[in-house]
């Protein structure tokens, strides 16, 4: 907010758009810019009339670069600003579009790890942020609950030649679930470890997703049919290899 109103005023003075940034040391000053340089301007005649602005205890040149001291009394009037809208402080109106943010999204094969934990906490602070400047936001978890992950998990569960994961909580999932079918050992398996195990250590980290979205629905709903019909539709598939290929040169991509 105080970087866009430093902005607005030297345009003002200047009739420039200028570039303010902090500096490198505190010694140079709360902000700076480099628009005399930029710009042709003499920085000294620029400093001057930035002098008269109240909202600068003391404006420096060096070395081409203007410094900004922002004055005290600035500063505490502000205070009142914080107190009054509390949460609302600092809010901005330059998000108009819905966004979506789209997390985590672990494998429901096991536990979370701390990189998992890492992402949470960066998707999360990334949505926080995008919500302040005016976004719509939504956070989803995409769940992985169907494919060669899942049936790997049955067979680990199931403990058979094609066991892949291990660790304390197979050995759980194990004493829980019983059948032969590995795919559908994984599956219950999977639901177990995201009920039991995902969604309280999320509930732990402070997230609150929008929406949890499982991968079987996608399927269950015809939804990755519906897609790739609507690319055949549009002339924006074709077959080469035994495989279908979506023609993304079409869209500026170096190869299909």
């Amino acid at each position: 907010m105080l970087r866009n109103e430093i902005q607005a005023i030297i345009k003002e003075v200047t009739g420039k758009d200028a570039k303010v940034e902090h500096p490198i040391e505190a010694v140079f000053g709360d902000y700076s810019t480099n628009v005399a340089m930029k710009e042709n301007l003499n920085p000294n005649e620029v400093a001057e009339k930035l002098k008269q602005n109240p909202l600068f205890e003391k404006v420096e040149v060096k070395g081409g670069f203007i410094n900004f001291f922002v004055s005290k009394e600035y500063l505490q009037k502000q205070v009142k600003d914080v107190l009054t809208q509390k949460d609302k402080f600092g809010d901005l109106d330059i998000g108009k579009e819905k966004i979506q943010v789209e997390f985590i999204s672990a494998n429901p094969t096991g536990p979370l790890t701390l990189g998992n934990g890492r992402g949470g906490f960066c998707g999360d602070v990334l949505a926080n942020v995008l919500a302040k400047v005016g976004y719509e936001v939504e956070r989803e978890y995409y769940i992985n609950d169907r494919g060669g992950q899942i049936t790997k998990l049955g067979h680990s569960v199931i403990g058979d030649d094609e066991a892949v994961y291990k660790g304390e909580y197979i050995a759980e999932l194990a004493k829980k679930i019983k059948g032969k079918d590995a795919e559908k050992v994984g599956e219950k398996s999977a639901q177990y470890i995201l009920e039991k195990m995902i969604k309280p250590t999320v509930k732990q980290m402070g997230i609150k997703y929008d929406n949890w979205f499982s991968e079987k629905d996608l399927y269950k709903k015809k939804q990755v049919e519906k897609a790739l019909d609507e690319l055949k539709k549009q002339e924006l598939s074709y077959k080469k290899e035994d495989a279908l290929w979506f023609s993304s040169t079409k869209f500026g991509d170096d190869k299909d």
